[in-house]
């Protein structure tokens, strides 16, 4: 249901720039990576997996697709609470983690970097280039567990920058698209874009009483 939204035609690609005050013209870079653990502790923060060369990536992003690239950073609320008032501390990146919506920001840029949030899958039903940077992604599997190994899935992932600079460079839209289907396919992903309307009137036959029809 979360996802219905983003299938909605609306200006939001528009919208989100001008309440942020990015120029209407400049191309946008979401990076949204989740929490670890280490980063609950205000204080004593490991920050050493979020770490990106913005200005690199900026530099990569204009050479590979041109015109002008801003960086938007969202971090997970409890790593925001713990970073304190200085969450993004390069020209090349501005923090929005107050902007609550991550729908709508997901619908306004253009491409969405992540690590393990599921948010790169909502990013990629509505055809927007995805790379996973991750660079501990072991350890995080040790720790938290994880539903795929990074092989399994259709986004070129990355545990350096050299190697994050390499994928974007390197990165094909068909062979992409490709495997997104693929993955779609394998997964059995529905994304009607009314979900919300069918979870609702399943729930009423329910308790109506009625025989549940669960096929789609």
């Amino acid at each position: 249901p979360k996802n219905d939204h983003v299938f909605k035609d609306n200006n939001e690609y528009y919208n989100v720039r001008n309440q942020l005050g990015i120029e209407i013209m400049s191309k946008i870079l979401l990076y949204a990576p989740t929490f670890r653990d280490s980063t609950q502790i205000p204080g004593h923060m490991d920050m050493s997996s979020y770490f990106v060369d913005y200005d690199i990536l900026k530099e990569t992003l204009e050479k590979k697709y041109g015109g002008s690239w801003t960086i938007m950073v969202k971090w997970h609320p409890l790593m925001r609470e713990a970073l304190g008032s200085n969450p993004v501390s390069n020209v090349c990146a501005m923090d929005v983690t107050q902007y609550n919506d991550m729908q709508v920001l997901l619908k306004a840029c253009d491409i969405v970097m992540s690590d393990y949030s599921s948010c790169i899958f909502d990013a990629a039903l509505l055809g927007k280039p995805c790379f996973i940077y991750a660079t501990d992604f072991d350890e995080y599997k040790e720790k938290r567990g994880v539903y795929y190994e990074m092989t399994e899935l259709p986004f070129p992932y990355s545990k350096s920058t050299d190697e994050l600079v390499n994928n974007i460079l390197c990165f094909d839209e068909k062979e992409y698209r490709y495997k997104w289907n693929q993955f779609e396919k394998k997964t059995g992903l529905y994304e009607p874009g009314n979900a919300s309307e069918i979870v609702a009137n399943k729930i009423c036959q329910i308790v109506d009483g009625e025989r549940v029809n669960w096929d789609f």
